[in-house]
């Protein structure tokens, strides 16, 4: 580690953290690379392998990711920069997928590589499912509540350890909005013929389409 800051109750035990500046409860305990990351609400996880940065972009040195808060970055994963997931909270990037640069706004989201060609959509987009936490993974979302609480060492600081803040649902409530305002608003076509949607018509979708 260099250069950084790493919050209450956050672990580095491998890889390489270099200029940034992570909140609490934050895991990273395999070999992988943190690099110029502003992480204040930490409560996040980077797998091993996951290169999230780069220190050779063969460009200025001013780009850098914001993450959102409980990102969970997956085994293998390379994140590109310019990166913000501040609005999008509680956010897993899948194993083995390459983000481009991008800003997403929908909370408690799953980035998954994608799984078909599809005209009209470049082929570096990966496939987001908004609020797949909540319908998928709710366990996992419960779970790290309990297990935040039984692990907080903390002394001079309190935290709010539930995830259903308001201010999170403020964030829902906004890409909902979004996606309902969307419906029927776009012209690609999977091979199913089913609607297919882009940064095009829902903003905060990020390079991704969503199905």
């Amino acid at each position: 580690m260099s250069h950084s800051i790493l919050g209450p109750n956050s672990a580095l035990g491998g890889g390489e953290c270099t200029a940034a500046l992570c909140g609490p409860f934050v895991g990273f305990h395999h070999q992988s690379l943190l690099i110029a990351a502003l992480w204040p609400e930490g409560r996040g996880n980077i797998s091993y392998g996951s290169n999230v940065g780069s220190n050779h972009t063969s460009k200025a040195p001013d780009q850098e990711i914001w993450c959102g808060e409980g990102t969970m970055f997956g085994l293998g994963v390379n994140v590109k920069y310019p990166s913000n997931f501040q609005r999008a909270p509680y956010t897993i990037l899948a194993s083995g997928i390459s983000a481009l640069p991008q800003a997403v706004e929908m909370p408690f989201s799953l980035i998954n590589m994608p799984f078909e060609r599809i005209g009209g959509v470049s082929p570096a987009f990966n496939e987001i499912y908004p609020g797949w936490q909540l319908s998928d993974n709710y366990y996992a979302l419960r779970r790290n509540e309990v297990k935040y609480a039984s692990r907080n060492k903390a002394r001079r600081q309190r935290f709010e350890f539930e995830l259903l803040r308001p201010e999170i649902i403020d964030l829902v409530g906004i890409a909902r909005e979004r996606l309902l305002q969307a419906a029927g608003q776009t012209l690609i076509r999977d091979d199913a013929g089913q609607p297919v949607y882009t940064e095009r018509e829902v903003p905060g979708l990020g390079k991704n389409y969503l199905k």
